[in-house]
């Protein structure tokens, strides 16, 4: 098929979706015949008169945790993502992979014999276990959450991308290190001459706030001692000759 002057191809099949789609609706389809086979198991220990009553019961509980665990694992987005997508073809392979497991119940007849026979008590056991562990979950997300609502909510302020010129300015504590420089260039400028100092830093991280913090030191301490001279090279990025204008402005 043709879109404009694109031509549509058709893409290889997701073979490995496909066949995990599948999988999953034949294990989920298992699932549910060997807890339906627990829960047969189970039966006797029900009282006869209130079997009813104990049934609904437990089913309401359990449906009200399982509801609750979904909620906290945001089922309900993953549900509407999935029907955004509308991909039907991998919903009808689930059906599919769900309808494939009757065709394997031959061949499972004796583990489901086994499950079938086996002790009444296993299926409260494995029910009660999983419960815990959701209510486990469930009790933690609700902590952490308890715990964020009694905290003091935190003032977040942007700050500005911007060198800054005074002390007053220095939010990040950058005001010590340059005092310590600026005190070295100034005890090495009085013993020796000619000597050459560099600050080396990435892009974006206060090299120019670091030299205006310096400067202000320079100014309160040696006023009329040293010639504090500022040359921005970046003014003159598209002149060949960088030191014609140095030597103009120094001048």
């Amino acid at each position: 098929m043709k879109i404009g002057s694109y031509e549509a191809k058709a893409k290889m099949p997701e073979l490995l979706v496909f066949a995990k789609v599948f999988i999953i609706g034949i294990m989920g389809a298992e699932i549910f015949r060997i807890a339906f086979y627990l829960g047969k198991a189970a039966k006797p220990l029900f009282s006869c008169s209130a079997y009813w009553c104990d049934e609904a019961s437990l089913i309401f509980i359990t449906s009200i945790i399982c509801c609750l665990y979904a909620h906290k694992r945001n089922a309900g987005l993953t549900i509407e993502l999935l029907a955004q997508s509308r991909r039907i073809d991998l919903f009808t392979i689930l059906i599919i992979g769900v309808y494939s497991n009757f065709f394997l119940e031959p061949l499972l007849s004796n583990v489901h014999k086994l499950v079938q026979q086996s002790n009444p008590l296993i299926g409260p056991i494995i029910l009660i276990t999983i419960l815990v562990m959701f209510l486990s979950s469930i009790w933690r997300v609700y902590s952490m959450e308890m715990q964020e609502t009694n905290q003091v909510p935190k003032q977040f302020r942007f700050l500005e991308d911007e060198a800054i010129d005074c002390q007053d300015q220095d939010e990040l504590s950058g005001n010590d290190q340059a005092v310590a420089f600026a005190k070295t260039v100034l005890e090495s400028a009085n013993a020796h001459s000619g000597l050459v100092f560099g600050i080396d830093a990435p892009w974006g991280v206060g090299k120019t706030s670091f030299i205006n913090l310096a400067q202000k030191y320079w100014e309160s301490k040696a006023k009329g001692e040293l010639i504090i001279f500022r040359f921005e090279p970046l003014r003159y990025a598209s002149e060949l000759d960088l030191s014609q204008y140095f030597i103009k402005e120094l001048a």
